[in-house]
């Protein structure tokens, strides 16, 4: 009886380890603010990014913090309309973008 109750503390031990491990994970996953998102898997190759509309934002801001320096900002507001079926300028706080990596 005793190696029966020490076997199934064992099991019991290892259950909640992998719970443990999963649940950092996920929080780990859930704390980062911008996520790569595409169907490649080097981050640098990844065609856009995943933003979350915050307070105070507008299509033009967003664009001009990720287009490059030199390049024309309404391109980039463009491309964002057109990453997430956009048919105008009107964003919510909260909403999730895709965003052109350049």
């Amino acid at each position: 009886m005793i190696r029966g109750a020490t076997a199934v503390r064992r099991v019991l031990f290892i259950a909640a380890a992998v719970v443990v491990v999963v649940l950092l994970l996920a929080s780990t996953v859930q704390a980062t603010g911008a996520r790569a998102t595409g169907d490649v898997v080097g981050a640098d190759e990844l065609p856009a990014i995943e933003y979350t509309v915050r307070h105070g934002d507008n299509l033009w801001t967003i664009a001009k913090r990720v287009t490059a320096a030199g390049s024309d900002v309404r391109a980039t507001v463009e491309t964002i309309r057109s990453l997430n079926d956009l048919t105008g300028s009107t964003i919510y706080s909260g909403q999730s973008l895709l965003l052109p990596r350049d």
